[in-house]
């Protein structure tokens, strides 16, 4: 994906109360995969507190824990 699709993936996120719903729900899903017992919320609670402060340049959100 170009800087540029990703972009646009964000911009159309911000957006799209469907798209965000999909997110939010596949985050709950990758979790309980991963044999972690948190909501929706909860998860969304700490992505949030944790991308309010600054992180470094790369962190990894992109593969589920243990992997």
């Amino acid at each position: 994906m170009s800087k540029q699709e990703a972009e646009k993936f964000f911009d159309k996120l911000e957006k799209d109360s469907k798209l965000q719903v999909m997110i939010r729900q596949g985050l709950e899903k990758l979790a309980k995969d991963a044999g972690y017992d948190a909501t929706e919320d909860e998860l969304t609670a700490e992505l949030t507190k944790r991308w309010k402060c600054k992180l470094p340049a790369h962190p990894i959100y992109s593969e589920p824990p243990g992997f």
